[in-house]
């Protein structure tokens, strides 16, 4: 496997072009049997891979009693194993199975250095992983990385300056976040206001009457349960993962071969709405979608029901939007919760949800309401998601910058990094040698 080519690096006076391997100790992940996994603290923490990764340090959720291999506290943990390049750094002794390698700095080089310089490089090596079942990479590809290595104190002034910077940008990124679950908050209080009709002069005093649903709607219809696939079938099947955030999201779509009497059956209309009757998550239990022109050729599966409005009664934007309403999800959170850890409402009970009712006109102005309130948020929540994608960028900015020797000054009576590489070249030399007469003996 080629390393990665970094023939633009800078190299400042005291840097020392060099290979991982000359400066950490790799050690690559091994899973032990699965009889050895624990809950119960036996042993030492247990990490996999990604999956138990937080932003700096591993999650602990499980033990290994006989561990065969082993990460110390400040290995950078980088996954080996799809998803290729994350890193967390270990905090604690730990066992790493084979989706991990450890990778053990020397020399008295600070944890978070490796740390970092892995994460300046992770897309390179996130690209370079191969596999045509998932991507990996393995210990010749991480000994064949290259990179220019700065004197020891400059690695320390290079940690210090990143974590200061990160702090700062952390902090941002952090108000970004709670400014977008304000917005969540916001929507609901647009809604609330809107199905109390609060917002509307001179066409309704006082709220809006309380009926049954199924006093609006046809017989709820529930979805088929064929079973489905990405590249079988020619007629698209809506499913929960197509549900979002009110909307149709057709970039997860499966498919599946229908008869003509399973297409009348299951067949979709503009103005119906697909709701989510079954989910271990409550929370995801009553979520709906609108269907419009562009759905009407597509089938609903069977954790959906189709809920058809009654034109002369409701207008299909006007109960979608009512769905998603606190007062509603109240309601379903309601109905739905169980104990058994798969959360349902059927047919029944969702005609017995209670809704707030008025006129056609008045419903329409409810809708222009809501989505001349609801424009501006989703102004302001592109506006967040676009400076927290530049705030990430910056983050990758200030780590090219720290390992091309450009984020801190160099100073000329630092000790060069060839002096420390030869320091770290003599220590592995001399533990060898030691192993060597333990083994003879």
């Amino acid at each position: 496997m080629n390393s990665i080519n970094l023939k633009d690096l800078a190299t400042p006076s005291g840097w020392e072009l060099c290979y991982l391997p000359d400066f950490t100790c790799i050690e690559m992940g091994q899973s032990p049997p699965s009889s050895t996994y624990n809950k119960k603290g036996l042993g030492v923490p247990f990490f996999q891979g990604k999956a138990e990764f937080t932003d700096l340090y591993p999650r602990v959720d499980k033990f290994c009693s006989k561990p065969n291999k082993i990460a110390m506290v400040g290995a950078t943990l980088l996954t080996v194993r799809a998803p290729v390049g994350p890193t967390n750094l270990a905090n604690l002794e730990c066992c790493i199975g084979r989706g991990l390698a450890g990778i053990h700095p020397l020399g008295s080089i600070p944890a978070k250095f490796v740390l970092f310089l892995l994460r300046s490089v992770e897309d390179e090596i996130s690209n370079k992983g191969t596999g045509s079942t998932f991507t990996s990479i393995n210990k010749t590809f991480l000994e064949l990385l290259k990179f220019a290595l700065p004197p020891i104190n400059e690695q320390k002034r290079i940690v210090a300056k990143i974590e200061e910077l990160f702090s700062e940008l952390d902090h941002g990124i952090e108000s970004l976040k709670k400014a977008k679950e304000q917005l969540k908050w916001y929507r609901q209080a647009v809604l609330k206001q809107a199905f109390e009709g609060r917002f509307i002069k001179n066409f309704q005093k006082g709220p809006f009457p309380i009926i049954d649903l199924g006093g609006v709607i046809e017989e709820p219809k529930y979805g088929t349960s064929k079973k489905c696939s990405y590249d079988a079938g020619n007629i698209g099947v809506l499913r929960i993962p197509n549900i979002v955030s009110g909307k149709i999201e057709l970039s997860d779509l499966k498919f599946a071969n229908f008869n003509q009497k399973e297409l009348e059956s299951y067949s979709l209309s503009l103005g119906d709405i697909l709701f989510i009757r079954s989910n271990g998550s409550v929370s995801i239990v009553g979520k709906s979608a609108l269907i419009l022109q562009q759905h009407q050729k597509l089938i609903f599966a069977g954790y959906l029901i189709r809920i058809r409005p009654k034109k002369d009664k409701v207008l299909a934007k006007y109960l979608n939007y009512q769905l998603g309403s606190h007062n509603l999800r109240s309601q379903i959170n309601f109905v739905a919760k169980s104990t058994s850890g798969v959360n349902n409402i059927n047919s029944k009970e969702i005609k017995k949800l209670k809704i707030a009712i008025c006129s056609l006109e008045i419903q329409q102005k409810v809708v222009d309401y809501i989505e001349s309130q609801f424009s501006v948020i989703d102004q302001l929540e592109s506006d967040i998601d676009t400076n927290l994608k530049k705030a990430e960028t910056l983050r990758q900015s200030i780590l090219k910058k720290a390992f091309s020797g450009q984020l801190v000054p160099q100073d000329p009576n630092d000790e060069p990094a060839s002096v420390l590489l030869e320091r770290i070249k003599a220590e592995k030399s001399k533990a060898k040698t030691k192993t060597k007469i333990r083994a003879g003996k």
